[in-house]
Parts: C-alpha cells; structure tokens; sequence
C-alpha cells in the first residue's frame, strides 16, 4: 500500500502549527518597562545617612544602578519602573 503525500493536509497542518506559535509568543512577550531615576547625595565624607535613604527607597522599590564617590562626597543613582 503506497502512502500518498497530501499537500492540502500538509499545509493545513503547517498553518495551524505557525499559529499555535505566534499565538503562545504572543501571549508571553512582557512589556518593556519604562524606568524613571532619581539621585541620592552626601557632600560630606561617608556616613550611615546615606545609607539609610538607600534603603528607604528600596521600601518604594528604587534599586541602586550606579555609585560615585570624590573628595566632596558621594552620589547614588537609583531607578525603579515607571508607574
């Protein structure tokens, strides 16, 4: 018995494969977030001050993405998702 190639069969199962596909990509693809930044600073030498607006502004869900220190000082860069 000779198996015979169905085209139609074939390209009906193609197409409901692509869709199943593009449909769960489509389902999971996330939003990108849009962030906003805010700056913390010390101009006089280290402390526990700074320390502690650090992680008050993690209570508010900042995280800190940069640090900078000099002789004047020190800086924080933090940024949390735009609400």
């Amino acid at each position: 018995m000779k198996t015979k190639f169905d085209i139609k069969s074939m390209a009906f199962g193609i197409m409901l494969g692509s869709v199943a596909v593009f449909s769960i990509a489509a389902a999971t693809r996330e939003a990108t977030p849009v962030w906003e930044y805010q700056f913390l600073y010390q101009l006089t030498a280290p402390n526990r001050n700074l320390i502690g607006a650090i992680n008050e502004a993690a209570i508010e869900h900042w995280e800190v993405v940069g640090y900078a220190s000099s002789e004047n000082g020190q800086s924080v860069l933090l940024k949390r998702a735009k609400k």
